[in-house]
């Protein structure tokens, strides 16, 4: 499984592109055609964000009624398409940002500097964040930052060493294991397993943070540094914590897609036989 997922980045094989197209397939049309439209964008963003929960949902479409000023009719587009959103399965929504991001960057900086800013608002809303609300709101936020500042208009940074970032590593394979084991000595089980892989001589122990979300977060931009060969080892690994109960979740799969586009080492959505 390592060794074929890790085959797939940046060059995605028939089954791969088959399964994002099946996956796309299964979006409703009416979300599909709001996703590619400039006006529409945004709110397709909000709805894609907005809990499946209805009470959790009704606050934070109160929410946004403070935060943003939209015409009537503007508003009720918007609750219209999230009303299509809240029925989306889970597993459409990233598909669903990804076809939005195109009709996305081509808003004003200012909208989408503040999109970002709502969207993480909206995800926390309720106090619990679950790492398919993370993985939809850093694939936002590294997608945007892409388009508000490419990579190639950036200073350059000097590449960083793998034994310089074994803390962010750590926390990185600490909640990729917690994301797919409930149980704590299952997690460790598959925390040991890519550790060992990537760091053989020295693995560290399993420690998870107590503030995963901005930890994580902090760990993913300064792993960006690594270099290419590193990069890849380190997603290897990674899959291997992710493949060691021969189960993927959902939780696992989005957060494993996001950690690549974080790394700038895009991951196709796995095929089922993966």
């Amino acid at each position: 499984l390592p060794l074929s997922v890790i085959a797939t980045i940046g060059n995605p094989g028939a089954g791969q592109l088959s399964a994002a197209a099946q996956r796309r397939a299964e979006i409703p049309l009416a979300l599909q055609e709001a996703a590619h439209s400039p006006q529409d964008a945004l709110a397709v963003v909000l709805a894609a964000v907005l809990s499946q929960d209805a009470p959790t949902r009704k606050r934070q479409i109160a929410h946004l009624r403070t935060r943003i000023k939209l015409a009537p009719d503007s508003f009720a587009r918007l609750e219209a398409l999230a009303s299509g959103g809240a029925r989306l399965e889970p597993a459409l929504r990233l598909p669903l940002l990804e076809i939005a991001f195109p009709a996305l960057r081509q808003r004003p900086p200012e909208q989408l500097r503040a999109l970002v800013v709502l969207v993480d608002e909206l995800l926390r809303l309720d106090g619990a964040v679950s790492v398919l609300d993370y993985a939809l709101g850093r694939l936002l936020r590294v997608q945007l930052s892409e388009a508000l500042t490419p990579r190639a208009g950036r200073p350059a940074q000097p590449a960083l060493k793998l034994h310089a970032l074994r803390s962010e590593t750590q926390t990185l394979f600490a909640v990729m294991a917690q994301a797919g084991h409930d149980d704590e000595h299952a997690a460790r089980g598959a925390f040991d397993a890519g550790m060992r892989r990537l760091l053989p001589m020295s693995p560290p122990e399993f420690s998870p943070p107590s503030d995963w979300l901005k930890t994580l977060d902090d760990s993913l931009t300064r792993l960006d540094y690594l270099p290419p060969a590193i990069k890849q080892a380190l997603i290897e690994a990674l899959v291997v914590t992710v493949a060691h109960d021969r189960q993927v979740t959902l939780g696992e799969a989005e957060l494993l897609r996001v950690v690549c586009a974080s790394l700038h080492c895009p991951l196709p959505p796995l095929v089922a036989d993966a």
